[in-house]
């Protein structure tokens, strides 16, 4: 089925059963055409592939100005523990979080990125989906919310502690 023969300075391994005037073009040049052909042509695309990877993976992109934002949530005095914090700027996406056993909580604007978009937020609380909650959220606080933070560049701090009235 195959044979060896010697090429110009290797041996090519061909198969018999195919016609000889049929080769891999790299069985065919010579190691130096190969090199020259070839080697130009990957290089340039992994250079481009590199450069676009790297003009546009490490940039800021279109993200506004963040401001750094932590705080706490009670309800009636009492840490409110695992609810999703929502601040919702006038236009673009929110930023969210979810409290801890405290009722702490910071702020994500994109995974990996803390903060919450500069200027007037409007403020909701939820629980997780599917999770009825421990406690009933006054509809004040939630999807009708009342409760507003204006994030300033920087460090901000918003304590907010609920009443269930």
């Amino acid at each position: 089925m195959c044979e060896e023969r010697w090429g110009a300075d290797r041996p090519i391994l061909s198969v018999t059963s195919v016609s000889d005037s049929f080769q891999p073009l790299f069985l065919m040049r010579g190691k130096n055409e190969f090199c020259m052909a070839v080697l130009p042509k990957l290089a340039l695309v992994l250079f481009l592939s590199a450069s676009v990877l790297g003009l546009t993976g490490c940039s800021r992109g279109n993200r506004p100005e963040l401001g750094f934002v932590q705080g706490t949530v009670t309800l009636d005095g009492k840490p409110l523990a695992g609810v999703i914090v929502i601040f919702q700027p006038e236009e673009g996406r929110p930023a969210v979080a979810k409290t801890d056993a405290q009722g702490n909580y910071v702020l994500t604007y994109v995974h990996g990125v803390k903060g919450a978009k500069v200027g007037v937020n409007v403020v909701s609380l939820t629980w997780p989906d599917g999770d009825p909650g421990r406690v009933p959220i006054p509809a004040k606080y939630g999807a009708q919310s009342t409760l507003t933070a204006e994030v300033q560049p920087g460090d901000n701090r918003f304590d907010f502690d609920l009443d269930s009235r």
